[in-house]
C-alpha cells in the first residue's frame, strides 16, 4: 500500500520540500476526499489507498519538472477533485488559480476544500470552460492546465480562447502521445497553437506519463518578425 508519507519523500527526492504547514494541509485534503467520495464519486475506490502518488505527485510534475509558471494566471480545465488545481495552487502561492467544474456536487466539494484548507489564491468556476470565450484579452490566462479530461485536440480547441498570447497549455498525457499530437496539427495550426515541448516524468522509461506543452503564438500579420515554433521557440 501507497503511503502518505512516501509521498512526501518523493517530494522532496524531486526537490520540493514541505513545511509542516503544507503536509498538514495535503493531509486535510486527503481527507477530505475520502471523507466525500463515497457520495460524490471524486474519484475510483482503488485509487484510495494511492491517492498521494496517482493523483497528488502526478498534479505536481509541472513544478517537479519546472515548467509550470511561479506566477501569474492559471485556469485547470475540468477540475473534478481538484486535479491538478490544488495540489498546484498549495505550492505555487504567488499564481493564481481558477478551477472550472460544471458538476454542480463537484464544485460544490471544491469550494468546500479552498474554504476549509485557507487556500488563498483559488476559485472556483462552476461552468463549461466554453462559457469562457470571447473574453477579453486583459481577462485572459497566463497558463491553461488540464489531467485526465480530454484529447489533445480538444484542450487546444479550449485553450486557445482563453490563453493570452504567449500564454501555455500543459497536458497531462501517457507514454507515447506524439500520435495524439499528430492527430491536433491542423487544430493547432489553425488556432495558433505551437508544440513547445514533451516532458518525460522519467526519461530512462519507455512508459513514463508525460506533459504535452502547447504554446499560443498570435502573429501580427504588420510585423515582419520570424517566429521560431518548437520547444526552443522564445517567450
Amino acid at each position: 500500500m501507497e503511503t502518505f508519507d512516501q509521498f512526501i519523500y518523493e517530494l522532496g527526492s524531486s526537490g520540493q520540500l514541505l513545511d509542516r504547514q503544507k503536509i498538514a494541509q495535503f493531509k486535510a485534503y486527503l481527507n477530505e476526499i475520502k471523507r466525500a467520495n463515497d457520495t460524490i464519486g471524486l474519484v475510483s475506490k482503488n485509487d484510495l489507498d494511492r491517492m498521494p502518488s496517482r493523483h497528488f505527485m502526478d498534479s505536481l510534475m509541472p513544478v517537479v519538472l519546472d515548467v509550470c509558471s511561479l506566477d501569474g494566471s492559471i485556469l485547470d480545465i475540468g477540475s473534478g477533485a481538484g486535479f491538478p488545481g490544488i495540489p498546484l495552487a498549495m505550492i505555487l502561492v504567488n499564481s493564481n488559480f481558477y478551477l472550472v467544474e460544471a458538476n454542480r456536487r463537484k464544485s460544490t466539494f471544491l469550494r468546500h476544500v479552498i474554504r476549509t484548507l485557507r487556500i488563498k489564491n483559488a476559485t472556483v468556476q462552476s461552468c463549461r470552460v466554453e462559457a469562457l470565450r470571447g473574453i477579453k484579452s486583459s481577462a485572459r490566462y497566463d497558463m491553461v492546465v488540464s489531467r485526465a479530461v480530454s484529447s489533445v485536440e480538444q484542450l487546444t480547441i479550449w485553450a486557445s480562447d482563453v490563453l493570452k498570447n504567449h500564454g501555455r497549455l500543459i497536458c497531462y498525457k501517457g507514454a507515447n502521445p506524439e500520435n495524439e499530437i499528430s492527430q491536433a496539427a491542423l487544430t493547432m495550426k489553425t488556432k495558433g497553437m505551437v508544440l513547445d515541448d514533451i516532458c518525460s516524468y522519467n526519461k530512462s522509461d519507455s512508459a513514463s506519463p508525460t506533459l504535452v506543452i502547447l504554446k499560443k503564438i498570435i502573429v501580427n500579420k504588420n510585423s515582419s518578425s520570424c517566429v521560431s515554433y518548437g520547444p526552443n521557440s522564445p517567450t
